[in-house]
């Protein structure tokens, strides 16, 4: 199978594992071909030495985050530890690729959690 022409130049490898895979898909050689590619894992691993660079993830015990469930209620993800091994989270990559500087986890819940009807900031509330 032919490799396809690669048109990125970035790539990034958010909480996924996508290597190994089927051969014939040569998922290998199209990453390979991105100048820029990132991979953002807990551990290092096929995926990790097929990007150009390795992040280290922070477990989810040592990151902030918010879902919102299927009937709009806002559930807030508090770390239990400090990072152990100098670990990132998901929104804090997301966020510095995005503005182009580094923002703590914390921030950027605080920023989305936005204020209560009642007047009291949501952020405030919950954290």
């Amino acid at each position: 199978m032919a490799v396809i022409p690669v048109k990125r130049k970035k790539h990034l490898h958010l909480l996924r594992y996508p290597l190994p895979t089927p051969p014939e898909l040569e998922l290998e050689k199209l990453i390979a071909a991105v100048p820029n590619s990132i991979h953002l894992s807990l551990h290092r691993n096929e995926t990790s030495l097929a990007c150009a660079w390795h992040l280290p993830r922070a477990h989810y015990l040592e990151s902030w985050g918010d879902a919102r469930a299927y009937d709009g209620t806002v559930s807030l993800q508090q770390p239990l530890i400090e990072p152990l091994f100098g670990g990132v989270s998901a929104i804090e990559l997301l966020a510095m690729l995005t503005d182009g500087k580094w923002t703590p986890g914390r921030q950027l819940v605080r920023a989305d959690a936005g204020p209560r009807p009642d007047s009291q900031s949501r952020s405030s509330y919950f954290l």
